[in-house]
């Protein structure tokens, strides 16, 4: 091998090691982002917040209906804030800062 080719390689393994370097770096940063993600699904446990039945949220749009308010309506409200928290989490993890438009 002469003192080129010698280089060629050795710059080669610089540039893999460099590479690699990157997407560790960029591995660790999704997985912050999926720890976030799951830390904040545990937020509500169902032993602190019990998960209503079928007849508890009947009630519960009852009571809303008769005072011109509707479940639907709040329930949207709160998957909305929730996936917007869980789009701002993954738009930094992947180094955007604007939501796609749609």
């Amino acid at each position: 091998m002469d003192e080129i080719d010698k280089i060629i390689e050795h710059y080669d393994v610089c540039s893999a090691v460099e590479r690699i370097s990157t997407l560790e770096d960029r591995i660790d940063t999704l997985e912050q982002a999926l720890h976030q993600i799951d830390h904040w699904s545990q937020a509500y446990p169902q032993e602190v917040f019990p998960k209503p039945d079928s007849e508890y949220l009947a009630e519960a749009a009852k009571v809303l209906e008769q005072n011109g308010m509707s479940l639907g309506r709040i329930s949207a409200n709160t998957m909305r804030h929730v996936i917007t928290g869980v789009g701002k989490i993954a738009r930094e993890a992947l180094g955007r800062n604007e939501p796609n438009e749609q």
